[in-house]
């Protein structure tokens, strides 16, 4: 064999081994450059408006916290409890990218058994559900406490308008208000109206409907109160619906619908009862005068 074979099979030797070592060092690039792809975007705080991954789950835990606004009472402990877990899932992800396994430790698995081993990207999906449900739960929650003091504000200071007289006749007939507000108010101001539109004719049946403990109204208002307070407790104080409201210029949560109706009746039924009362009384004198003018015949 001459020289210049030899020299040639050493150099083509040489070049293929390069080529493979390039071919290794390109693989490795790639490798890295994955690894650190994953762990951007297990991260997920690449882009400030669109966050996801870890970064995601830690800004929902965020807004659980501020959805939260209910006097004595916090969410703390729960939101405490998935950010050790999601710090501890970092950590793990940290070190897996420092051992370049990053991309496979983000894979489900299975155990001798068969059964599934969560990787990295199962149990950050997992945080981030707790994280949502988390949220909705104090977005709910403060909800159904907004909803049941605006119940309560409406017990104490709804508007009611309680009959005082009539004027004028027939057509041009019209009835007189005043008002009052919220219903220990408005019980008040019809026992006073019954006082003097019945001059005691027939004061004790009326004034009995709004009496403690049995009387059919009195009681129809404090299982009012009593509703308002069970359905808190029940997370029904709202409808689980949001309205717009242009008195707050933001969306409100919509009260219960069966106990501002019943609200609603009650004053319908106390803004009559003195008009109830004062026709009684007055169709009661009518028939004893009618009576004595019989008997007078």
């Amino acid at each position: 064999m001459s020289l210049l074979s030899v020299i040639k099979g050493d150099v083509d030797a040489i070049n293929d081994a390069l080529s493979e070592l390039l071919g290794r060092v390109d693989e490795q690039k790639a490798h890295v450059n994955a690894e650190n792809q994953a762990y951007t975007d297990f991260i997920g705080n690449q882009y400030y408006y669109y966050p996801k991954g870890a970064e995601l789950v830690s800004r929902t835990l965020t807004e659980a916290k501020k959805a939260f606004v209910i006097p004595g009472e916090s969410i703390d402990p729960q939101i405490q409890a998935t950010t050790t877990k999601l710090e501890a899932l970092k950590a793990e992800a940290a070190t897996a990218r420092a051992k370049e396994i990053l991309q496979e430790s983000c894979k489900d698995s299975y155990d001798a058994e068969g059964h599934v081993v969560k990787g990295i990207t199962s149990r950050l999906s997992d945080l981030q559900l707790e994280a949502n449900a988390l949220k909705a739960m104090a977005t709910d929650s403060t909800a159904n406490y907004n909803a049941y003091q605006k119940l309560k504000e409406n017990f104490d200071g709804q508007k009611i308008d309680i009959w005082n007289y009539t004027y004028g006749s027939g057509y041009y007939a019209r009835e007189d208000y005043s008002t009052h507000y919220g219903f220990v108010s408005a019980f008040d101001a019809v026992r006073t109206r019954i006082n003097q539109k019945t001059d005691g004719t027939n004061a004790d049946y009326y004034r009995g409907l709004l009496a403690y403990p049995d009387g059919v109204h009195f009681k129809e208002r404090e299982a009012i109160k009593q509703a308002i307070e069970d359905a808190y407790k029940a997370g029904k104080a709202w409808t689980g619906s949001l309205e717009y409201s242009y008195n707050s210029y933001k969306y409100e949560p919509v009260l219960n619908k069966e106990i501002v109706r019943r609200m609603t009746d009650l004053s319908n039924v106390l803004k009559m009862i003195p008009k109830q009362a004062y026709d009684d009384c007055t169709n009661y004198k009518t028939q004893v005068y009618e009576l004595n003018l019989k008997q007078e015949l």
